[in-house]
C-alpha cells in the first residue's frame, strides 16, 4: 500500500493569514486537528494543530512543574484564548514540517506517525502540497482491504 491509496479526500488547509478563531471553527467542523498552511502555488509554509493553540495558551514554565497548571484561576484558559483569536496561524504554526510523497509505502507514513509523534503529514509531489494522510485515514484504508 502507498500514502496515495490512504490520503484524506478534503484535507483541511488554511493560509497563513487566517486566524485561530477561524481555524478552531474549521477544526470544529471536520474530523481533523490539524491544518496544513499553505502560500502561493500550493507551496507549504507550515502546518498548524491544535495542539499548537494549546501550547500558545499554556505558559511555557509549566513544563518546569506540571503542578503548576492548578494554581491558574478559574477563567484563564478562556483569557488566554479570547486575546490568541485575531492571532493569524502563521504566528503559531509549526514551520519544519515533514513531507511524504504519494508514491512512498504507507510504511514511511507509519514511521514518522510513531518516531515523530505526528498524527498528520502533508503529501507533496513535484514541491507542491496534493493532500494530507493521518493515523485515522492509514487505518480506515488498512480496515477497509481487511473486510
Amino acid at each position: 500500500m502507498f500514502v496515495q491509496d490512504a490520503m484524506l479526500p478534503d484535507p483541511l488547509t488554511v493560509s497563513p493569514d487566517t486566524s485561530v478563531a477561524d481555524f478552531v471553527s474549521l477544526v470544529l467542523g471536520s474530523n481533523q486537528t490539524t491544518g496544513v498552511v499553505l502560500g502561493p502555488g500550493e507551496q507549504i509554509l507550515g502546518v498548524v494543530s491544535v495542539l499548537d493553540v494549546f501550547r500558545r495558551i499554556l505558559p511555557s514554565y509549566i513544563d518546569l512543574r506540571r503542578d503548576l497548571a492548578n494554581v491558574f484561576h478559574e477563567g484563564f484558559f478562556d483569557e488566554e484564548f479570547a486575546a490568541l483569536r485575531s492571532v493569524p496561524v502563521k504566528s503559531i504554526m509549526t514551520t519544519e514540517v515533514q513531507t511524504v510523497g504519494p508514491h512512498e509505502t504507507i510504511m514511511r507514513a507509519v514511521q514518522i506517525f510513531v518516531y515523530d509523534r505526528n498524527k498528520a503529514i502533508p503529501v507533496v509531489e513535484n514541491d507542491k502540497f496534493v493532500g494530507t494522510v493521518t493515523r485515522r485515514s492509514v487505518l480506515r484504508r488498512v480496515t477497509a482491504e481487511l473486510a
